[in-house]
């Protein structure tokens, strides 16, 4: 990790493409031209004595027509070797497949901003506090508890910070996954900024926001160490609508910064206590919904499960902000429990839904 980007905010450039020809930008979106992938796989012993064509149909579902395009145009191979649609797999037969790979496209990611290390980004709380914002109006904050200076490995040996943040767009997934491959942050970052990150949690593809770094295997280590002893407490962010109980104040403000979260946190204020269970509703698209008075407040119409079993789930919420023009708030969410979804469910339990989750 180049050790001077820890120094200070910066925008990144791309610095090279591994092919600018396979990279088409269009209107502000990114495309990954088609591509050819390789792939080999060792004979299974359920297709010894069974001619490659009949393998590839019935073992891959690729269609007769398909699987002969592929043989005569040389896609497929046997022992590095063009074959025949007629012949017979034999044990310790390797098998080369082509593959054709169509990615999705993304929104250009024109530059990325490294924020400032870690003791840049403290507090005069000493807490360190990165936020992220998903589609649904909702923000995400991860707190280290005491001065990031002080804990034991923070800091390396040459005097450097073993973590840095970057800005990620929405829309973009962090690792290669299905159709994102060449179009996933982390080989964007490494193809064409240069940069080989170590990221020390994830955020979801539609969710844009700071993202924790470390520049070494022990970085990660640290990060996980400090998690596991309970020294990273997450708050969450949430733009929810109506206006929630006991807000600390009423005005037209719609930003929130880290000292209205401190100001909030070491106020006496009122803090809601929500512990409706959980229950999943589909599990095929991997929905839950909060059980209110014995009754479970759905969100879908359908349900694709029959598992009603509830489980626990805590919440602490406090209302910090409210906008009349938009009859919306802002609240302040710490999840005490780790369940799915657990932060939407108890705010629409609550009357209060997330904007946007509909």
């Amino acid at each position: 990790m180049h050790k001077h980007f820890l120094a200070k905010s910066q925008v990144l450039r791309p610095q090279r493409k591994t092919n600018p020809d396979s990279i088409v930008i269009h209107n502000g979106i990114r495309f990954v031209k088609p591509y050819l992938k390789q792939r080999k796989t060792f004979a299974k012993e359920r297709w010894l004595h069974r001619d490659i064509l009949s393998v590839y149909c019935e073992e891959f579902t690729v269609p007769r027509s398909v699987c002969r395009d592929m043989l005569s145009s040389g896609r497929i191979l046997i022992n590095e070797q063009a074959v025949s649609p007629c012949y017979v797999v034999r044990p310790h037969d390797v098998l080369t497949t082509m593959d054709m790979v169509v990615e999705k496209p993304i929104l250009n990611i024109e530059s990325i901003r490294v924020l400032p290390n870690l003791k840049t980004l403290s507090s005069r709380h000493h807490t360190t506090t990165t936020a992220s914002t998903n589609a649904y109006g909702a923000s995400s904050c991860a707190t280290v508890s005491g001065d990031v200076g002080d804990i034991d490995g923070v800091i390396d040996l040459s005097g450097h910070y073993q973590f840095f943040a970057i800005q990620k767009p929405h829309g973009v997934p962090i690792h290669a996954v299905g159709k994102f491959i060449r179009n996933s942050l982390s080989a964007i970052l490494q193809d064409e900024y240069q940069l080989k990150t170590r990221f020390v949690h994830r955020l979801d593809k539609c969710t844009s926001g700071v993202l924790i770094c470390g520049t070494s295997v022990n970085a990660v280590k640290l990060y996980h160490d400090l998690s596991t002893n309970n020294r990273i407490e997450k708050y969450y962010l949430a733009r929810v609508k109506g206006r929630f109980p006991d807000v600390c104040c009423v005005t037209p403000k719609t930003r929130v910064d880290n000292d209205d979260i401190n100001r909030s946190c070491s106020s006496s204020i009122a803090v809601h206590h929500v512990t409706y269970p959980l229950v999943m509703v589909s599990q095929r698209r991997g929905l839950w919904d909060p059980i209110v008075n014995g009754q479970v407040i759905e969100s879908v119409i359908n349900r694709d499960t029959t598992d009603k079993r509830p489980v626990d789930a805590y919440t602490m919420v406090i209302g910090m902000h409210y906008c009349e023009a938009t009859d919306q708030s802002i609240v302040l969410c710490q999840p005490i429990t780790g369940r799915t979804h657990q932060i939407r469910c108890h705010l629409r339990g609550m009357g209060h839904a997330i904007v946007g989750d509909d």
